[in-house]
């Protein structure tokens, strides 16, 4: 008797603090940034989620090679000169990539530019189904997380010839405020 009143008991208190979870997150003005009804629990959550990392951008993205007519258009062209030009980045789930189910795009202004490392976007994903347990993962999978970044390079490139090469653009952002997204 004693077994089954432990029990409903504990099962009492674990609806009370999971409804308490869902109700105290992200409390603001209710809005539908994921496509659900709009008189449901995970309506309030913002469409952009901001990523508080360490206040230094020195985290390296893959990938901007294959990027860099996008990042010509937020940076401008190649020249004489490298730029470093801080901006947002947003960092997107893409659990259907054919390559990596964990995989983890970075956008700038709309733009893909690179993903984070295999290793990295795995400990992220993993750190978002924790941190968001409360979201269903078909929902939890559209969030957005906003991150600062900077996009440094872009000075072209002299060969050993004398002729010139554009220079390439390079993405860092601030997720390392954990040592799970270290590379």
């Amino acid at each position: 008797m004693f077994a089954f009143i432990a029990i409903v008991l504990i099962a009492s208190v674990g609806f009370i603090v999971r409804g308490v979870l869902r109700r105290t997150a992200y409390v603001h003005k209710p809005i539908d940034p994921i496509g659900t009804e709009s008189n449901s629990t995970y309506a309030a959550l913002p469409s952009i989620i901001p990523w508080t990392g360490s206040g230094d951008c020195d985290f390296n993205i893959v990938g901007e090679s294959h990027y860099q007519p996008a990042l010509a258009k937020i940076a401008g062209p190649t020249s004489q000169k490298t730029v470093r030009h801080p901006c947002k980045a947003l960092l997107q789930m893409e659990p259907d990539n054919p390559y990596d189910p964990y995989a983890v795009a970075v956008f700038i202004r709309g733009l893909k530019v690179g993903y984070l490392p295999r290793a990295a976007a795995a400990n992220f994903t993993q750190t978002i189904a924790r941190e968001f347990v409360w979201v269903p993962p078909k929902q939890r999978r559209r969030l957005e997380f906003e991150v600062d970044a900077i996009i440094f390079g872009g000075r072209n490139r002299v060969n050993p010839d004398g002729s010139q090469s554009p220079g390439l653009y390079g993405v860092k952002i601030d997720l390392e405020d954990d040592d799970d997204f270290d590379e």
